[in-house]
């Protein structure tokens, strides 16, 4: 019986760092939701550069993919411009290096000078390179809720 009880506590002593840095990964993730809503608010290219991977992409609601660079150029052009973002409650969920975000966003703004508002579903996938998350996708598709 002892010796049950000590492998069950070696495991729970084992896991207890992963469960750890999982914890801290999910608040720096929802730290980093928050820093993008209002860089892009903001206009804050230099946020939005460090926050895009390289190979980063944008499926946007019309169905067009954006590259990071097309994406960060319609901040920078004054193309795209952003009043605000509302979330409502984020579930992450973490596994190793790879971070899926999903909610439901209230935005409001412009695009090509044509304000509008609407209820946004998205999917976020973050991956933890050298240290830091960065974005490596953003998928978001128009709920039918009323604003």
């Amino acid at each position: 019986m002892l010796k049950h009880g000590v492998v069950i506590a070696s495991a729970a002593l084992i896991g207890t760092p992963v469960i750890a840095q999982q914890a801290d990964d999910r608040v720096e993730v929802i730290r980093l939701e928050d820093a993008w809503r209002q860089a892009r608010i903001d206009r804050d290219l230099p946020f939005l550069d460090r926050f895009y991977s390289e190979n980063m992409r944008i499926h946007w609601l019309d169905g067009s993919v954006l590259s990071r660079s097309e994406a960060i150029a319609r901040f920078r052009d004054g193309d795209s411009k952003t009043d605000f973002i509302r979330h409502g409650p984020l579930n992450v969920t973490i596994s190793g290096d790879i971070a899926v975000v999903t909610g439901i966003d209230h935005v409001g703004g412009s695009i090509s000078g044509e304000y509008g508002e609407m209820r946004v579903r998205f999917t976020d996938v973050l991956e933890k390179r050298d240290g830091r998350w960065q974005l490596l996708v953003h998928q978001a598709t128009r709920t039918q809720d009323r604003v």
